[in-house]
């Protein structure tokens, strides 16, 4: 029978084979965790220790909307393999079957590590939703031509006034997620007599 893995088996190894480790935790000036990490009696989980940890927990409907989310937040397209085959019906009696294995999974990246959040076609975005310079020089200048701030002009198209993405585009040159947003304020824009080609 295995002995279970838990606290107290690594708590006995810690104070067995690295006394010194075991001493800094008895007087609290170690985690105990990060003593055992630190002793080698255990590795440190990392990130994909744990997503691979999480994919064997995840229920089949799980792991069906995480290859979605993937497919949608980072243009990762995921195709399941054929399904291993069992062996035939004639094999020899001697033969060595094996457990079927689970099917392989091949990733292929489609394009950017990112997908392009702009509006398809869209005149004053770059292919990843980011204003373009012109587009950003022409909002910032009737913004300080009319004394607005973003908000202003974000309620002025039917948004709500408080959404941060064109403060934050204009600020920080961040991506718009809405291409709706981004129909609207080319919109706007050619309102005002801008127009980009």
């Amino acid at each position: 029978m295995s002995r279970k893995r838990d606290k107290a088996y690594y708590e006995a190894r810690l104070k067995a084979e690295h006394p010194a480790l075991f001493a800094d935790v008895v007087c609290g000036r170690q985690a105990f965790w990060d003593a055992v990490y630190q002793s080698g009696l255990k590795p440190r989980p990392t990130p994909l220790s744990t997503l691979k940890q999480q994919w064997r927990n995840a229920a089949s409907a799980e792991r069906d909307m995480f290859l979605q989310w993937l497919a949608s937040e980072y243009a990762i397209a995921c195709v399941v393999g054929p399904a291993a085959t069992a062996p035939s019906a004639g094999a020899p009696i001697n033969a060595t079957v094996t457990a079927p294995t689970p099917p392989p999974v091949s990733v292929t990246v489609v394009g950017s590590p990112r997908p392009p959040r702009g509006a398809s076609g869209s005149t004053i975005v770059d292919p990843y939703g980011r204003l373009l310079p012109a587009a950003k020089q022409a909002i910032l200048s009737i913004l300080a031509a009319n004394r607005l701030k973003p908000g202003a002009i974000l309620k002025e198209i039917g948004e709500k006034p408080l959404n941060p993405s064109l403060g934050s585009a204009l600020a920080r040159d961040t991506a718009f997620h809405d291409p709706a947003l981004v129909n609207k304020l080319e919109a706007w824009l050619d309102k005002h007599g801008y127009s980009f080609p």
